[in-house]
């Protein structure tokens, strides 16, 4: 009877040992996959931020869109000049970032002007704009700290 026993005695103590083995597994696909949802997440969010900024309207009938073209074309736009457009333009984004979000962000319209600052986030797509004087990349980045 002794024997059986010690046997049974080993098999608890593998059984054991395997249980606390597949709970740290689990504990790690579970805590990797979460880190991916996140950063899915916040790649939405920043897609749609751009989206936002791009629809908004401003001065009537016109979307922001239409004030960033003027503005990287140095054209006026609906009664101000262009630096007035860009300065117009700069604080509206501005505004809805920091309505929009509780995180900092960046957002950049390349060749023209860049808002916010930060080394790692997570990048929405690259949004093409087009007018008769060229076409402009914007994208946001939400910052992760």
């Amino acid at each position: 009877m002794r024997k059986g026993q010690g046997e049974v005695v080993g098999l608890v103590i593998i059984v054991i040992l395997i249980l606390v083995i597949g709970i740290f597994a689990m504990r790690f696909y579970v805590s990797s996959r979460s880190g991916n949802d996140r950063d899915k997440f916040y790649s939405m969010k920043a897609n749609n931020l751009v989206n936002a900024v791009r629809l908004v309207s401003v001065c009537g009938d016109f979307s922001m869109e239409d004030a960033i073209i003027a503005c990287c074309g140095g054209e006026e736009f609906c009664g101000r000049n262009s630096k007035e457009n860009c300065d117009f333009v700069v604080g509206e984004i501005e505004k809805i970032l920091d309505k929009s979000l509780e995180e900092d962000a960046v957002f950049e319209v390349k060749n023209c002007f860049v808002i916010g600052d930060c080394d790692f986030g997570i990048a929405s797509s690259t949004f093409m704009i087009n007018s008769f004087v060229g076409s402009h990349e914007m994208s946001a980045k939400i910052c992760k700290k």
